[in-house]
């Protein structure tokens, strides 16, 4: 899922939560004879509430849309073109697709989160012999199966919480918010009301994020991965066609 879907789909999310919580039900003559104060103490609350919500959601439709087109980026020797793939390659594209499924831990011993930044260092593989094999396996496998190609470009964008100089690992505004989250579980928010209190509190006193690693450097980032795969992949493809055309002259 690019990163442009994903702020279609949240925006979505958000106004259609936002609709829903409305005060007086969408009802806007009721809610414009409640006093300022209220008004404004109605819509903090909803936006303080809706935007984890909408953020929330949005990961488990992400999560469901990686999970059915990372499993087809494993290589499977019955899939046309996984024969020409090395030994190599193949291990570094299903080390990364269980990183990205949850099924492997990165190298410090935690599971891969895709709201945040993390080194190198923490990559079984070096960063590069993974682009390249994804690449390979798009080239090879991808021509002719548009689902395998999408999965690839998808595997390779998500290396982009690697794409830079950190000394460890940053986790975004998102990531910590999510932790926050996970700490109050739903169904006791919903029936306790100083839980949710609580809630909306600790997430109300969170610091500023960090700009340099912000949840829109890491999609901007995602972004030019996505776009680098899109143009290496022509590269080679392209290289290929010249090559075999100058051999058959």
């Amino acid at each position: 899922m690019t990163p442009r879907t994903k702020a279609i789909i949240f925006l979505t999310l958000w106004v259609a939560l936002f609709i829903w919580m409305f005060p007086g039900g969408y009802q806007f003559e009721v809610w414009k004879k409640m006093p300022l104060s209220s008004n404004l103490g109605s819509l903090l609350l909803i936006i303080v509430v809706t935007v984890p919500i909408a953020f929330i959601l949005l990961g488990i439709i992400d999560a469901i849309f990686n999970f059915f087109n990372k499993s087809s980026a494993k290589t499977n020797s019955s899939n046309d073109g996984s024969k020409l793939i090395g030994e190599k390659d193949r291990l570094r594209i299903n080390y990364w697709a269980d990183i990205l499924e949850g099924k492997a831990r990165l190298e410090n011993g935690e599971k891969y989160d895709q709201n945040t930044f993390y080194n190198k260092k923490f990559l079984k593989y070096p960063l590069k012999e993974i682009k390249s094999a994804i690449i390979k396996q798009a080239v090879l496998m991808g021509i002719k199966d548009k689902k395998i190609f999408n999965a690839c470009n998808t595997s390779y964008m998500y290396l982009a919480n690697f794409g830079t100089n950190i000394q460890d690992m940053k986790p975004t505004g998102i990531a910590d918010m999510n932790k926050i989250i996970e700490k109050y579980p739903q169904e006791i928010i919903e029936k306790d009301n100083k839980q949710f209190k609580k809630l909306t509190k600790e997430i109300a006193s969170m610091g500023k994020e960090d700009k340099t690693y912000s949840e829109t450097k890491l999609i901007q980032l995602q972004t030019k991965f996505a776009a680098e795969f899109t143009a290496t992949f022509k590269y080679v493809v392209n290289s290929a066609q010249k090559k075999l055309k100058n051999k058959n002259k």
